[in-house]
């Protein structure tokens, strides 16, 4: 799967009502350690997306500014120190937030592969 340097992502302007999320571009992350980088087919936008928007909730520490906490999609890269997972997997995944994007970075301790059997947090039901 070819990986692009850029990608489209939904940027919050500033604090306020659905007219401050604005389309933009910014660099597709690497994974490192631990991470994969998924092709983000399907985003969840729940009500600390909204209160981000609005002002009223801040990203935590070390995550990214875009909205959006859930998504599912198909891995594109591995970073180092990735096991049991292939290019190609379908995946859904729970983040700190930045999935209004094409692409999201995840750590595999947070990521369900075969999204149609997973109960959770990388567990599935064979």
């Amino acid at each position: 799967m070819s990986v692009p340097l850029e990608m489209s992502v939904i940027e919050i302007a500033a604090p306020g009502g659905p007219e401050q999320l604005k389309l933009s571009q910014r660099p597709v992350p690497v994974p490192e350690d631990g991470e994969v980088l998924v092709r983000v087919a399907a985003a969840g936008i729940n009500r600390p997306d909204v209160m981000q928007r609005q002002g009223r909730y801040p990203p935590p520490a070390g995550a990214s500014d875009l909205p959006g906490l859930e998504i599912a999609g198909e891995i594109a890269a591995l970073g180092p120190k990735v096991s049991g997972l292939s290019i190609g997997d379908k995946v859904t995944a729970l983040l700190a937030g930045g999935v209004v994007a094409f692409w999201a970075e995840q750590s595999i301790m947070l990521l369900a592969s075969n999204p149609a059997r997973s109960i959770g947090f990388g567990q599935n039901i064979e």
